[in-house]
Parts: C-alpha cells; sequence; structure tokens
C-alpha cells in the first residue's frame, strides 16, 4: 500500500521525491545521528511526520495518535525505526539486486493501492512498475487519502481486500 518497489524508488529518486520522502534519506543515516536528533524534540520529529503523510486530517484518531507517539516516542522506537530504513537501504535493496539480476520475480497477484494525496501515484504508474516486477495479474487504484490509507480511508480498503481475496 502506497508504495512502488523501494529498489526503483532509490533509482528514480527526483528532487521531489527526497524533499516529500525526507525521512527515507533522514533515518538510514549511520547511528546515532538520526536518532539523536529526532530525540532532541521527538514530539516535533513524529508530529511532522505524520502530518506530511497524512491527507485527510482527522482520519487517525486521538486514540491511534497517542499508541503511535507511544510506541514511537522512546530511543528504542526511534532506534527500531532507523534500522527498518537502514535495511531498506541495505540488505532489502541487495536482495532485491539479486533477484532483479536473477530474473525473480512475484508469482503471485498483486493489488496495489496508493493514496492519490500522496507523492507515489504523482510520481510513478503504480500498476504499471509492479507489472514490471509480476509475473501475475496486477491490478489497483488510487484511493483519496495520503500515505495512511488504512486509517484514511477503512472502508475503501476494506472493500478492495475482500474483492481482491474474493476473486
Amino acid at each position: 500500500m502506497d508504495i512502488v518497489p523501494t529498489l526503483r524508488m532509490y533509482r528514480d529518486t527526483s528532487k521531489e521525491f527526497a524533499t516529500r520522502y525526507i525521512w527515507w534519506f533522514f533515518l538510514i543515516q549511520d547511528a546515532p545521528m538520526p536518532e539523536h536528533m529526532i530525540g532532541a524534540d521527538i514530539e516535533f520529529f513524529f508530529d511532522c511526520q505524520i502530518n506530511a503523510l497524512n491527507g485527510t486530517p482527522g482520519a487517525i484518531t486521538a486514540e491511534a495518535l497517542a499508541e503511535y507517539r507511544r510506541c514511537f516516542c522512546t530511543p528504542e522506537g526511534i532506534h527500531a525505526s532507523c534500522e527498518d530504513m537502514r535495511a531498506a537501504a541495505g540488505i532489502d535493496l541487495e536482495m532485491d539486486e539479486a533477484d532483479e539480476s536473477a530474473g525473480r520475480k512475484i508469482e503471485a497477484p498483486v493489488l496495489a493501492l496508493w493514496g492519490a494525496k500522496n507523492v507515489i501515484g504523482k510520481l510513478w504508474n503504480v500498476p504499471e512498475v509492479w507489472r514490471q516486477h509480476a509475473n501475475r495479474p496486477v491490478e489497483g487504484r488510487a484511493l483519496d487519502s495520503g500515505h495512511f490509507l488504512a486509517e484514511e480511508q477503512p472502508k475503501q480498503v476494506l472493500d478492495e481486500f475482500l474483492r481482491f481475496f474474493r476473486d
């Protein structure tokens, strides 16, 4: 949801993508630099990131935001987030490149959903990119949301899942 293959995103990086997805490039920096900088004002960083990605103000409930804050706004949560992004820019890319070199593709039908209010669908033809990485049918569409599809458009996401998995 709201992504094309990571290898493709890194290869196609543009100023717009780098600006809108700053955390992809900031969080991959060696520890402890991003952890320290985020830790200096955790709430500010958290709010900036959520607000930049959320295309539907008010869609994420106060209770959900409080839980996200509880999990992220600790030294361990910050470090885990950085390590996740470091893996995406490290071992994940290595594995993607190995799969590409070997001609390996996804062997299951693909449903791609993305937020019409986010940058992914503006920078990439999402279904077409996934078709290049799959041997099975690819379908998908933009939803009226930002990055948080499940929070912003829960009924549409559920309807798409039920239809896709029923077929």
